[in-house]
């Protein structure tokens, strides 16, 4: 993509990065969905340089705010077992689901099981 930064190249870099993002049973669903998105490759560009910089750890743990922390067994971008394996992350205040067979995107590959999640804590929060 550097050598030949154009919306093309991004489009194909993005493509290529598929696997990573969607699980194995939607893997052509998700390039499907890739291909209509409209992005900026100049702001796809500056995050690929960016997010090699970047030391991913967690920064802040929520203590008393109410969270819901929901990834995907499949996902390899951001695996669930960084909260998992975390201590910090085992508090009362924190609500860690997976989501089982879906990748960096759990909110399409398996959207009413995220809906479902996202209604049960906002329950909890009214409660």
């Amino acid at each position: 993509m550097h050598s030949n930064p154009c919306s093309e190249t991004a489009m194909a870099a993005l493509l290529a990065c598929a696997p990573y993002y969607f699980h194995q049973d939607r893997l052509e669903m998700g390039k499907a969905m890739l291909k209509n998105m409209k992005f900026n490759y100049h702001a796809v560009s500056w995050w690929a340089a960016k997010v090699a910089e970047l030391n991913f750890t967690a920064q802040w743990i929520p203590l008393e705010v109410k969270t819901l922390i929901i990834g995907g067994t499949d996902d390899s971008m951001m695996p669930f077992s960084v909260f998992e394996n975390d201590v910090r992350f085992k508090r009362e205040n924190i609500h860690l689901h997976l989501i089982k067979e879906a990748g960096h995107f759990p909110w399409i590959e398996k959207f009413e099981e995220v809906k479902g999640q996202f209604d049960r804590f906002l329950a909890e929060l009214q409660a």
